[in-house]
């Protein structure tokens, strides 16, 4: 009866902003932080896994395979390059 005001929505929305906040407060230092990254990348690694049978078990979840299940491997890829571990370095040019 409440049509896009699932409280799904709500639930995921509350979750990506919680983490959100953390990231932006860690970007103040990101080595230290790197857990936030690795959690970033499983939860919405995992997320994405199981989204993909669930589209094909309940018809009307088939819009989740064009939108968010690839968003969600494209957040992982994008947190898997700026992982804290992986970038190098900056060098000063002096």
């Amino acid at each position: 009866p409440y049509g896009a005001l699932h409280p799904y929505i709500f639930m995921m929305a509350t979750l990506y902003l919680a983490w959100a906040i953390l990231m932006i407060r860690g970007a103040k230092d990101p080595k230290a932080n790197a857990a936030l990254f690795d959690f970033g990348i499983l939860a919405n690694l995992l997320h994405g896994l199981i989204m993909i049978p669930l589209a094909f078990i309940y018809p009307n979840e088939r819009a989740h395979l064009w939108a968010d299940i690839p968003f969600l491997f494209v957040l992982c890829a994008i947190l898997w390059i700026w992982h804290p571990n992986r970038v190098a370095p900056q060098t000063s040019m002096r």
